[in-house]
């Protein structure tokens, strides 16, 4: 039986991506190690208030400097700021500065667990 086309590129799409998926959690649970627990990776106070203040930008309104999203640049006055692992946790992504940014709760909601929003400070 010949390949039904149209319907077949939306389906190959689909089972790839879901076993993609599937190979990348597995993948995962065997190289993490025995003693690490699947869960966001804690944040120290001081990491988070380094992050703030190099994510800070001059606001001329307010006449001193607001921590704002790397992205779009909203400041915390006019968003929830979050700080984000830039490769997730669940894709073994480590807590340290470098792998971690400032987003607003707009930016980082769009983001959801993938590559696609990766900033250079």
């Amino acid at each position: 039986m010949g390949v039904q086309k149209g319907l077949n590129k939306c389906c190959f799409e689909q089972i790839h991506n879901e076993a993609r998926k599937k190979v990348e959690k597995d993948y995962y649970e065997f190289t993490k190690p025995k003693n690490e627990k699947n869960k966001r990776g804690h944040i120290p106070a001081k990491m988070r208030i380094n992050l703030l203040n190099k994510s800070a930008r001059f606001v001329e309104k307010e006449n001193k400097y607001i921590p704002s999203c790397s992205f779009c640049g909203k400041t915390a006055k006019e968003s929830t700021l979050h700080i984000d692992h830039i490769i997730p946790v669940s894709k073994g992504g480590a807590t340290t500065e470098d792998n971690l940014q400032v987003l607003c709760s707009e930016c980082n909601l769009q983001k959801n667990n993938k590559y696609d929003l990766i900033i250079n400070n």
